[in-house]
């Protein structure tokens, strides 16, 4: 997602707001950061140790029935949400390659979002849906969030 810079006066009053857009050394780090938590993830269920696993579960489907609604309301193919089974990622990346450079892009963007479930902590890989992944867990910020803590504390006992 693109997060949003602000530009301010000399009194500390916002006078504009414009999209920041996340450079190539931003887009390496994150990968790599993806990447280690990934294989954190993955040694940790061959090592079949008791683990605390970040999942994001497949979108319900009456969340996707109402995207469906909306994509199609806009004139956009909802041919990719309507396999048999469930939704896969690259659904979802088919609809926004679609709506890109659209005035939809934003609205589908959005509700993209809000159909997706929230991602959580539990201790069943049941895979990551919004990354595309079968293992991940939170494992590259101890110092910021608790749960990465608890994995390094797994990891290393």
């Amino acid at each position: 997602s693109t997060e949003s810079e602000f530009t301010l006066d000399e009194n500390g009053v916002c006078i504009d707001v414009h999209p920041r857009h996340s450079g190539e050394a931003e887009q390496m780090i994150e990968y790599l950061m993806i990447t280690a938590n990934r294989a954190a993830a993955m040694l940790a269920k061959k090592a079949k140790l008791p683990f605390v696993y970040r999942i994001h579960e497949s979108p319900s489907p009456d969340r996707v029935q109402t995207l469906i609604q909306l994509v199609d309301a806009v004139g956009l193919n909802s041919k990719p949400l309507k396999k048999k089974g469930k939704v896969e990622p690259a659904d979802f990346a088919d609809i926004l390659g679609q709506a890109a450079g659209t005035p939809v892009q934003k609205v589908i963007s959005h509700q993209l979002l809000r159909t997706m479930a929230k991602a959580r902590y539990d201790v069943n890989p049941v895979g990551h849906f919004g990354l595309a992944l079968e293992d991940y867990c939170h494992f590259t910020s101890p110092i910021r969030r608790y749960p990465d803590t608890a994995i390094h504390r797994i990891l290393s006992a």
